[in-house]
């Protein structure tokens, strides 16, 4: 039975010879790939990380509870999809899915306002931005419950009508 050391042994001198060239020529090649996909992977991370941010800022500012005018958050709302059709481009299925399930939940919270239409917008809002942490960060222990939306109205609200009293020690 042949060996590995015979086999090298019977290849001709010039493919030896070739072989001096060839592999350092494809460790390059595969140097400057690996280098420039991880390259437009940190971009393709990066503009998803800042879609994020401004798909949340104007689904904030335009759907949630917040102390912007009627225009205000009519701006923010058309605003809110144009980004949402940008997102497409770079969002993960399930943050498209959940982002399809947002706008369906405040078009009927449109028509039928009621405690239930209006619990399910604040829902699809939890496990959009959820989805988003999962597709930015990987994995995570944070669920969508665990995100809790609040407005300078809501908690100055718990505050006037709570009975705690600042400096008095512990709750």
């Amino acid at each position: 039975m042949n060996t590995i050391k015979d086999l090298l042994s019977n290849i001709p001198p010039f493919l030896n010879s070739m072989a001096y060239v060839i592999v350092p020529v494809i460790t390059a090649f595969l140097g400057f790939y690996l280098s420039k996909r991880r390259e437009w992977e940190l971009m393709i991370s990066e503009e998803k990380r800042k879609r994020y941010e401004t798909l949340i800022t104007y689904m904030k500012q335009g759907f949630m509870d917040s102390d912007l005018s009627p225009e205000e958050k009519t701006k923010n709302k058309n605003e809110f999809y144009v980004q949402s059709y940008i997102v497409w481009l770079y969002a993960s299925d399930n943050v498209i899915r959940n982002l399809n399930a947002f706008t369906k939940a405040f078009s009927k919270f449109c028509t039928q306002k009621n405690q239930e239409t209006s619990a399910a917008v604040q829902e699809s809002a939890k496990r959009l931005v959820h989805s988003m942490r999962k597709d930015t960060k990987g994995n995570t222990k944070l669920t969508s419950d665990d995100f809790v939306t609040t407005t300078v109205k809501s908690v100055a609200k718990q505050h006037l009508t709570s009975n705690c009293v600042a400096n008095q020690g512990t709750p």
